[in-house]
């Protein structure tokens, strides 16, 4: 019975020798450098990359700038509700980041107070609404932009604001 425990020890221990050496010769450093990949061929589909020498500069990114949307014929410059009826909407901007005033439900649908009454002031006009998330300091850049025909949020009017854009009366 010892001869066999010892057989048993001594096949373990040759065992984990063998593991070692194993282990030692993948970690070992080469003497020979790696292989580099080989790029593929470029195909017809794929045009080749270009690298830029050091003498060229690349582009300079162009901003973009958004433009306002065209004029409605026959409407008075600024005339806005003008502008959603003949285009049959009321595109409304609102900061959706502000519950209980504007805020995006369960459903990732706009609620709020702010959103229910721009839905119904856009009922009494007879046009239905699309309400545009904004930041709260975009939403006048927006306006003056026509990117939308109103904004509803927690705006108030300030000397600043009411020289770019019309507020609701505060009566």
């Amino acid at each position: 019975m010892k001869l066999r425990s010892v057989t048993i020890v001594m096949i373990l221990f040759a065992g984990l020798l063998l593991l070692a050496a194993c282990g030692s010769a993948a970690t070992a450093t080469p003497t020979s450098a790696p292989p580099t990949p080989q790029p593929l061929a470029p195909t017809a589909a794929t045009p080749s990359p270009v690298a830029p020498t050091s003498t060229e500069v690349p582009p300079t990114p162009r901003p973009v700038v958004p433009t306002p949307t065209e004029a409605v014929p026959g409407a008075a410059p600024g005339d806005d509700l003008a502008k959603a009826k003949a285009e049959s909407l009321l595109v409304v901007g609102s900061s959706l980041d502000n519950p209980p005033y504007s805020t995006y439900s369960d459903q990732f649908r706009p609620t709020g107070f702010d959103v229910a009454l721009i839905t119904e002031i856009g009922r009494r006009l007879g046009l239905p609404v699309e309400i545009n998330d904004f930041t709260f300091e975009g939403l006048l850049d927006a306006l003056q932009l026509k990117q939308v025909d109103v904004a509803i949020a927690a705006i108030s009017n300030t000397p600043e604001r009411v020289a770019l854009v019309d507020f609701s009366s505060s009566r």
